[in-house]
């Protein structure tokens, strides 16, 4: 995505999936000219010790309507037997 942006990182390093940081392990940069870009996802689990040169990039989801039904479905399934299950108390 930064590559399309003409945005080419000078230097990259990649964690695990569900990685659990440390401040230690992000310190990385060299100068306070320097900036650090994450994912938004990873930079939630960086904020109570994130710095004013780290950023992160927002991910946007679209699903197309297809792919959103046979997503959905199976949740819509389990609500619908949830709420048989336990019927609302009217007073």
């Amino acid at each position: 995505m930064l590559r399309d942006s003409k945005i080419y990182p000078v230097k990259e390093i990649s964690f695990l999936d569900h990685q659990k940081y440390q401040e230690n392990m992000l310190t990385i940069l060299t100068s306070k000219e320097e900036q650090l870009l994450m994912t938004e996802k990873d930079a939630i689990k960086c904020k109570k010790f994130a710095k004013n040169n780290w950023w992160y990039i927002p991910i946007y989801v679209c699903i197309n309507k297809k792919f959103k039904k046979v997503l959905l479905k199976p949740i819509e399934n389990k609500i619908k037997k949830y709420r048989k299950k336990f019927k609302k108390i009217s007073y």
